[in-house]
């Protein structure tokens, strides 16, 4: 585990967190009212979510955070990771990861005075869709494993999160995540998907308005 540590400490001195996905904050803002229920898959090192709270507290709302703090695994579908790809080595899967990310990402929401409004299921996401009720998400943002197996398995286990007008969205709608888009276009057809792209990370959102 010394060498996980060391890893981990390394990587963070010299890149610190990653770019948070400014243009699904922009998406909360533009529907943004009272009471409003997030949920955003693969919350990692909270740079995405650390932009998110403040919003949602604003208007007494909830934020739920899910991941299981270990990395993306999607060797346990077959995958090879040296195929993958999503290239950033700090997203790969490593045993006990969690014991380091999960701490960290305690600590990033905690300095947005927020984190009161922010239920954090650590959990894979299928185990986490078991404690998030049927028809209570206004928006649902999906940014967890790359797969297709994984993306179908996300998009099918939280669309009844959400409510009927609300969104179901997702990161990285782009050609260098083939099977991503692939699953997305596969479950709800390219002529329902609205794209958007941010400035701080460029890498397109996918949009479904139910």
């Amino acid at each position: 585990m010394k060498n996980l540590k060391e890893e981990h400490e390394k990587d963070y001195a010299k890149n610190g967190m990653f770019a948070g996905i400014d243009i699904f904050r922009d998406l909360i803002a533009e529907n943004i009212k009272q009471g409003i229920v997030v949920a955003e898959l693969g919350v990692f090192d909270g740079a995405t979510t650390i932009m998110n709270l403040p919003i949602i507290k604003a208007v007494s709302g909830k934020y739920y955070a899910v991941d299981w703090f270990n990395g993306t695994d999607e060797s346990q579908w077959g995958v090879d990771h040296d195929s993958l790809d999503h290239r950033d080595p700090r997203h790969y899967y490593r045993k006990g990861y969690d014991q380091y990310i999960y701490p960290l990402f305690l600590e990033n929401i905690k300095k947005t005075n927020c984190d009161d409004i922010c239920t954090v299921i650590k959990a894979k996401t299928e185990e986490a869709a078991k404690h998030i009720p049927d028809d209570s998400l206004d928006i649902c943002f999906i940014d967890a494993a790359h797969d297709y197996i994984n993306v179908t398995n996300d998009i099918k286990n939280y669309l009844p999160k959400v409510k009927k007008g609300g969104i179901i969205c997702g990161h990285d709608y782009d050609n260098d995540h083939i099977e991503l888009k692939k699953a997305v276009n596969d479950f709800f057809g390219e002529d329902k998907i609205k794209l958007r792209h941010g400035v701080l990370n460029r890498a397109p959102i996918w949009i479904v308005q139910l």
